[in-house]
């Protein structure tokens, strides 16, 4: 079977998020002691986690700025639409104030040229 040693030239052992990466040949430690090979393995290991963790934090760190952003956005379409909705009922009241003067202003007409009418007809 595979021993603990075999695992670290194994192309698949550890294989993070390396496949964007060019695959790197195997290690050679031949020639090299032991506690060599086991040091730069445990370095390696290490380096590798710590990157892995980096990447996990900002990928974490970009999901809250995108959730914030999506927030912040809906806040504000949620703002202008109520400003829509506001400026729409003032000027639908203005409109019916309006309507109101107008015939007001036509009844008075009426009534004007009704009293000139009479008035004429009376002399």
């Amino acid at each position: 079977g595979k021993s603990s040693s075999s695992s670290t030239t194994d192309p698949d052992a550890n294989d993070h998020d390396h496949d964007r990466d060019a695959p790197s040949p195997p290690l050679d430690f031949s020639g090299l002691p032991a506690a060599v090979k086991h040091a730069f393995v445990s370095r390696l290991r290490s380096l590798e986690s710590r990157v892995a963790r980096r990447e996990k934090h900002w990928a974490g760190v970009l999901r809250e700025v995108h959730a914030a952003h999506a927030e912040e956005t809906a806040r504000a379409r949620r703002a202008c639409v109520a400003a829509v909705e506001t400026k729409n009922a003032q000027i639908k009241t203005f409109r019916e104030k309006l309507n109101a003067i107008a015939i007001a202003a036509h009844e008075q007409r009426l009534l004007e040229s009704g009293v000139a009418e009479a008035v004429r007809s009376g002399e």
